[in-house]
């Protein structure tokens, strides 16, 4: 008898890796759309420099407009932004809610890196997060790294309860309030808000700050700046779900 040809198998084509940019190479990217934010207050028997209150902001239009906390620009007196390639400016203060801890600001010049926005919806727990910001205010530029470790919290600030909060142990400082929190392909997911630093009854914490989700964000942030560019601003979405 002939024998039967062994059958040839088709050989499996190798999947092709899935590429992911280099973090160095993403904070390289996100570290033009993170601003320092000066609120200069001129209160009477006080000094220049113990009216200063230093946070971050974040660019999130190209038009110059800027989000910030609005416990950065409480009580606004001379607003100016300083960006990371050291540029200054003087900034108006468009709009604020003390309820969410956001607030809105605009500067006088336009082709400005905004951020990109993230999907604060497919965050999960343990998920790898970056925290950018100017800490006490003399560190600009400065990257944290941690994960998420907590979704949907709520904290009373102000005589506020903001709820919905994403917890980080990215090291967060004063000076930190208004800047990003991003994933690993530099969406922002968040804007960072508060930390908890020690409790009367439970002592000392360490690791324990909290960003504002950015879709949260995007609910107070993109009607501001159609009202106050009467262009209306469609939600921007990211094309894919983020980690």
């Amino acid at each position: 008898p002939t024998p039967a040809p062994a059958a040839t198998p088709t050989p499996t084509p190798t999947p092709t890796p899935q590429s992911t940019p280099a973090i160095e190479d993403v904070i390289a990217r996100i570290l033009p759309s993170v601003v320092t934010v000066i609120n200069q207050q001129f209160v009477p028997g006080f000094s220049q420099e113990e009216g200063r209150v230093v946070g971050s902001g974040v660019i999130v239009d190209e038009r110059g407009y800027i989000a910030t906390n609005n416990h950065v620009i409480d009580n606004p007196g001379e607003l100016h932004v300083i960006f990371a390639d050291g540029r200054e400016a003087l900034a108006e203060l468009v709009a604020a809610d003390p309820g969410q801890d956001l607030a809105l600001l605009k500067v006088s010049l336009g082709d400005l890196p905004a951020i990109l926005w993230g999907d604060s919806s497919t965050v999960r727990l343990g998920q790898e997060v970056y925290a950018i910001g100017s800490p006490l205010g003399d560190f600009p530029n400065s990257v944290s790294f941690g994960i998420v470790s907590g979704l949907n919290r709520a904290l009373e600030m102000n005589e506020h309860v903001i709820e919905g909060l994403i917890q980080t142990d990215a090291a967060i400082n004063r000076g930190s309030s208004g800047g990003p929190l991003i994933n690993r392909r530099g969406e922002m997911i968040g804007i960072n808000t508060f930390i908890i630093r020690e409790s009367e009854d439970r002592g000392i914490a360490e690791g324990i700050a909290f960003a504002i989700p950015v879709n949260t964000a995007k609910q107070l942030l993109l009607p501001w700046i159609a009202a106050h560019s009467g262009e209306p601003i469609p939600i921007p979405v990211s094309g894919e779900t983020g980690n």
